[in-house]
């Protein structure tokens, strides 16, 4: 057997033993068997009226990853949800931030959202 045989091997068979299901490990872990004390919540914003109904999440410690894209051409609309996404924000001493320009994450208390990206350099 030559030095260069084992990468003429089928890379099927390598990459078979080389890969893990996630799946097959959150069922090993029993996925959902002990309760958290917070979820990430992710949500579209649609109308005005969806953030009353939003926040009764945030009131309970959860997070929210709310997509805007539906009201970014109604100025009204999205100043009003951003408006009292702030306030909710402020009543819960969360945070509430743009990640992008349809997406807002608002916090519970006790969560603070860095808005620094993380970069990683170039060819590593």
């Amino acid at each position: 057997m030559g030095l260069f045989d084992s990468l003429k091997a089928p890379r099927k068979e390598m990459d078979q033993d080389r890969y893990v299901d996630l799946g097959d490990l959150l069922e090993e872990g029993k996925r959902g068997s002990t309760q958290a004390s917070m979820y990430i919540k992710v949500a579209e914003v649609q109308a005005y009226s969806d953030v009353r109904e939003l926040a009764e999440f945030v009131y309970d410690g959860d997070m929210l990853i709310l997509d805007i894209s539906p009201i970014l051409n109604d100025d009204i609309t999205l100043k009003r949800v951003t408006n009292d996404l702030n306030a909710l924000a402020h009543d819960t001493d969360g945070d509430v931030a743009g990640i992008s320009n349809n997406i807002v994450v608002i916090a519970p208390s006790g969560v603070r959202i860095d808005r620094k990206k993380i970069r990683t350099s170039e060819g590593s």
